[in-house]
């Protein structure tokens, strides 16, 4: 979610809220900057889930994230 919504339940995460027993799998379409990857992670952190990594369609640029990053494709295999 980009912002916490401002109506219903108040939070960052709609949904099961992860814990110290899950391992979590982070799914985005398209990586640029890994900014909304690396916000995600930052609020399941609290959370103690173990982030097994990050996976998305198309990786169009680098991120230096704490955990792994795969991709189905990247820019260059599309073009």
């Amino acid at each position: 979610r980009d912002k916490v919504k401002d109506h219903g339940i108040i939070k960052e995460i709609d949904g099961y809220m992860p814990t110290k027993h899950d391992i979590v799998a982070i799914i985005d379409d398209v990586l640029t900057t890994g900014g909304s990857l690396r916000e995600t992670i930052e609020v399941i952190k609290p959370t103690g889930a173990n982030i097994a990594g990050c996976y998305v369609v198309v990786k169009r640029g680098e991120a230096n994230l704490e955990v792994p990053v795969k991709s189905v494709f990247t820019l260059e295999e599309l073009l």
